[in-house]
């Protein structure tokens, strides 16, 4: 309870090879291939610069997307509060302007995992030999 009310939710620095471990099944990520080491660092620095101005993960964030999706209720943002989705959609953004919004029709705090899933931005990559099945048979 201490996480919803006392945004005890920290943005934390870590590492993708943190992400690698057993217990964690990845699914898969998303990749723009064409970017340069220049706009791949200036994600990073973006995202540095949210972790400095206090930027908090959003945990009731999630509630709010859940009956956003299951109600239809439109429940506004906490300020300086964003989940992993809305953060990494607000550092591309801050980055690369258009070229680094996977979901343009939203407010960065509403983005989630499946809109930049499913986004024409970018690239689809799995872990070898796991398929996912897409909408009309394709994966």
């Amino acid at each position: 309870m201490k996480m919803l009310t006392k945004r005890a939710g920290g943005i934390y620095l870590a590492r993708l090879g943190d992400y690698d471990h057993p217990k964690v099944s990845p699914v898969g990520m998303k990749v723009i291939q064409t970017l340069s080491d220049a706009q791949r660092q200036a994600i990073c620095s973006a995202g540095a610069e949210l972790r400095e101005e206090g930027y908090s993960y959003d945990l009731p964030g999630l509630v709010r997307e859940l009956a956003h999706l299951c109600l239809g209720i439109s429940i506004p943002a906490e300020p300086h509060m964003l989940f992993c989705s809305a953060f990494c959609q607000e550092a591309y953004r801050r980055a690369l302007g258009e070229a680094g919004d996977f979901a343009p029709r939203h407010a960065v705090t509403d983005v989630t995992p499946d809109d930049i899933w499913y986004s024409a931005r970018g690239v689809r990559l799995l872990p070898r030999g796991l398929t996912v099945r897409m909408e009309g048979g394709a994966s």
